[in-house]
């Protein structure tokens, strides 16, 4: 398939990007911009298939820090007598791929932690008296519902390799896939050995200039892909037609201007004839230059139409929200207010009410003693069923700000 058909409709272009993703997914991300529906179902189906054998884990975008980066094991603790860790979901990824939705919902700390351990491979625990550093290469796909004034943190976004978008796909637009299980197996078995010239790295940063795309990661992210396309094909090196679909996959949707367009020539006057250009000798090669302004009248071509537009809905300011400027409204904190009654919760949503807690745990002592077998000097057996936090209320305030201009 040529790059025009391969990236001629949105599902062709989603479904090759996800191709190259299950092939080298680690240190790699894709940005799936889509409500629920059965197009992104079907995609997120085939994903899972072939990512075989590596395990796809879907987390909440409002993941707490514990069950993100791992903490302390209170109820383990508490049994054993000495700190253990907990070990969060980025660790627990590890040689895997991460799902995580709602991605536009996340919140600027997710995001940092994520995109951190995504580039670095790792994760630092170091809260709650622990400090640990654990393996944490993974991939991740940020499941984007597409809603209108939100999107997905750019700090994010920017570390994902892949930025598809299935607007307006329904389950008519799907197409079988394109690779088999054997296509990836042979092309895993042959990527560690592929090469890319000088010149098809030169193109891609030339084409990444001329689309106004500032990041220095892209054109690292685009000449990955370009190998994953020349892997899938059965080559040992990169040609012009993989870095002309990796400009179009990784470089397009991330434009923010068109290439300039190379003006026409002037005509000659009707009575001098216009000189035959030279033929190229035998064994002569184009100059890199040359290269480069055949593959950005090419990526020109690929970028997806509509771009600029959704571009520039998606960097707007993101609605305010609906409680903004109202003061007098009841609304509950963990840290300050009137107290309430302890609740049943986790630690990360707030303090520890002890009393609380070993009030809920005492009726269960001699169940868990018979169970467990009784221990010296043990108690109350505390399990995280029987956690209670405290919380607080609280009267919302606003401030109101008054600006004269007096300059004149």
């Amino acid at each position: 398939m040529s790059g025009a058909a391969a990236l001629s409709t949105p599902w062709r272009r989603a479904s090759l990007a996800t191709a190259l993703f299950a092939l080298d997914p680690l240190g790699s991300g894709l940005l799936l911009r889509a409500g629920p529906g059965p197009a992104r179902d079907a995609l997120m189906a085939r994903l899972a298939a072939d990512l075989a054998p590596r395990k796809l884990t879907r987390i909440p975008a409002a993941i707490a820090d514990d069950r993100l980066i791992g903490g302390l094991d209170v109820a383990a603790t508490l049994r054993t007598g000495k700190p253990v860790a907990e070990t969060g979901a980025l660790a627990s990824a590890h040689d895997g791929v991460l799902a995580i939705a709602m991605a536009e919902r996340l919140t600027g700390s997710v995001a940092a932690r994520l995109g951190a351990a995504l580039e670095s491979g790792e994760v630092a625990l170091q809260r709650d008296g622990l400090a640990l550093t654990l393996p944490a290469r993974f991939g991740l796909v940020a499941l984007d519902e597409g809603i209108e004034d939100e999107a997905t943190p750019a700090a994010l976004a920017e570390r994902l390799a892949f930025w598809i978008d299935l607007e307006g796909v329904g389950r008519r637009d799907l197409e079988p896939p394109l690779f088999g299980p054997e296509d990836y197996e042979s092309a895993r078995a042959r990527l560690s050995g592929l090469t890319a010239s000088d010149e098809a790295i030169a193109a891609l940063v030339a084409i990444g200039v001329e689309l106004g795309v500032a990041s220095l990661r892209t054109p690292l992210f685009a000449l990955r892909a370009a190998r994953g396309l020349a892997a899938l094909r059965g080559a040992d090196i990169v040609e012009e037609e993989d870095v002309q679909l990796a400009a179009g996959l990784v470089l397009g949707p991330r434009a923010t201007r068109l290439p300039a367009a190379e003006p026409e020539p002037e005509e000659p006057p009707e009575s001098e004839e216009s000189p035959e250009p030279p033929e190229p000798e035998e064994g002569e090669t184009e100059s890199p230059r040359e290269l480069e302004e055949r593959l950005v009248e090419a990526a020109r071509a690929l970028i997806p139409p509509g771009l600029l537009a959704s571009l520039a809905a998606s960097l707007a300011p993101r609605r305010r929200s609906s409680s903004d400027g109202k003061s007098g409204e009841e609304s509950f904190s963990a840290q300050r207010g009137r107290p309430l009654d302890a609740r049943p919760g986790s630690l990360a949503r707030g303090r520890l009410a002890l009393v609380a807690t070993l009030r809920a745990a005492a009726p269960w002592r001699r169940l868990r003693e018979a169970e467990m077998g009784p221990r010296e000097g043990r108690r109350v057996i505390v399990k995280p069923s029987d956690f209670r936090i405290v919380r607080y209320r609280q009267k919302r305030g606003s401030t109101t700000i008054f600006v004269v201009d007096a300059s004149g």
